[in-house]
């Protein structure tokens, strides 16, 4: 597995979520994934020319992605859970700038092997995040975010938590190394969670 920097300016995605960001993430999410569900339906949302737009991409991806955007201090939380653009905003919206986040991305090669069924090496593997690991992150991350009053999503996504899980990152550095940790999360989080692992693997 890599890392490859992607620019959330592609196909306009980083615009799109900060143009829609009256609601709350969770209903966005679902719009830009063209969800039909009875709330979607309710308030006509699927007329909108951004419903689907991202109907191929995964949620755990685009919680990353709105993960990055309050990163970069471009969306903030409003009442009742909402979110906000910043002005820092308008300079993506209509300047051009671009927003870039770390993704994970498996090397061709290694996917021409798992196609054609030969033995991997262990390289190749996935790594697998250890359950109990898994469930000690989340509930640090329940508890910051219940301190905070901000939703789970806003302190780490799942996803992130996952790639956290799996690397089990010792130092700040490897910290940093976690698929959608930035200078401001890992300042403002990265000691609590290094403490739970170091914990967890004694």
């Amino acid at each position: 597995m890599k890392d490859q920097v992607t620019a959330l300016r592609e196909s306009n995605i980083s615009a799109v979520f900060l143009s829609s960001s009256y609601v709350g993430a969770a209903l966005i999410v679902r719009v830009l994934r063209g969800s039909r569900d009875l709330r979607i339906r309710e308030l006509g949302l699927e007329e909108l020319s951004t419903f689907g737009l991202l109907k191929e991409t995964s949620r755990g991806l685009v919680d990353q992605y709105i993960d990055r955007l309050v990163e970069q201090e471009l969306l903030i939380e409003a009442a009742h859970s909402t979110l906000r653009t910043t002005h820092k905003a308008a300079a993506v919206l209509f300047l051009g700038e671009q927003v870039t986040m770390l993704t994970r991305t498996e090397p061709r090669e290694e996917k021409k092997q798992k196609h054609q069924g030969e033995k991997r090496s262990s390289l190749s593997k996935p790594a697998q995040a250890d359950s109990g690991l898994l469930a000690a992150l989340k509930a640090t991350r329940t508890r910051l975010a219940q301190e905070e009053r901000v939703p789970a999503y806003i302190v780490f996504s799942n996803a992130l938590l996952i790639d956290m899980a799996e690397k089990a990152p010792k130092t700040m550095e490897q910290f940093l190394e976690v698929s959608g940790v930035g200078e401001v999360k890992a300042f403002r989080y990265g000691t609590i969670f290094l403490q739970v692992i170091s914990e967890y693997e004694q």
